[in-house]
């Protein structure tokens, strides 16, 4: 198996052309990419493009202001995608415009109680709200919970992984040797989080992020991308609902 990036914005980051950035490394051109989505008409535009290494996921990003009508639409939407991300929790937003807490765990709850959640790789967003966010997964219990750029604490980690999440990490996250140790070894998956990580960052790139978990381990990049490979098969095959088969 490929390595997969985890959570990428690929529509932020320049959409599929940007697959054949002329930047690319050896290696890149064959991971696979969960290109997340911030909201459902998002996806809608999107998921039709259609490419061998990408997976659109339907998401609703709990730091972008949308109507509450528009859970009901990313409910509809389910039985369409292979992946469900960017969802969770956001402790950080204001302004007039911005989804109060209460509201977001309300529709959070509502996606994750679906039946058709379960069945997928689901890649959460719990910034500033890592607590509340793992409150909803040790009710909804959700196989392929992917927890995207984790800022939690150890005791909070093990939580998390003990409802059975797993943690994707970016290449930013391999600098802070506390947090990375914090994170169970055998639920740690990849993730780019392009374009957001940087202005080098790219969907696909994997490798400044094998490089610093190797650094961070004490072991090979190849050990690294082996202990990769292995939780991801893991995580699929907990999977009904599997991306990139």
């Amino acid at each position: 198996m490929t390595l997969i990036d985890t959570h990428a914005h690929l529509d932020a980051a320049g959409g599929i052309p940007a697959l054949d950035d002329d930047r690319a490394t050896p290696g890149d051109d064959l991971n696979r990419i969960v290109a997340v989505t911030n909201l459902p008409r998002h996806y809608e535009r999107l998921h039709g493009l259609q490419h061998p290494r990408v997976q659109w996921a339907l998401g609703l990003h709990p730091g972008q202001p949308h109507p509450s009508e528009v859970v009901t639409q990313f409910l509809d939407l389910l039985p369409t995608c292979a992946v469900v991300g960017e969802v969770g929790l956001d402790g950080t937003v204001t302004g007039p415009n911005a989804v109060p807490l209460h509201r977001q765990r309300d529709e959070l709850d509502q996606i994750l109680t679906h039946p058709e959640t379960a069945k997928r790789l689901v890649s959460l967003h719990s910034r500033r709200a890592v607590k509340e966010t793992i409150d909803h997964l040790r009710r909804a219990l959700i196989p392929g919970a992917v927890l995207h750029w984790f800022t939690g604490t150890a005791k909070q980690a093990q939580a998390a992984a003990d409802h059975g999440a797993y943690f994707s990490v970016n290449a930013r996250m391999t600098r802070k040797s506390e947090l990375l140790a914090a994170i169970p070894r055998d639920r740690v998956l990849l993730e780019t989080d392009a374009p957001y990580t940087g202005k080098a960052s790219r969907p696909g790139d994997l490798n400044a992020v094998i490089n610093g978990l190797a650094d961070a381990w004490n072991v090979t990049t190849t050990a690294a991308e082996d202990t990769i490979i292995t939780n991801q098969d893991s995580l699929l095959a907990a999977l009904q609902v599997r991306p990139f088969e």
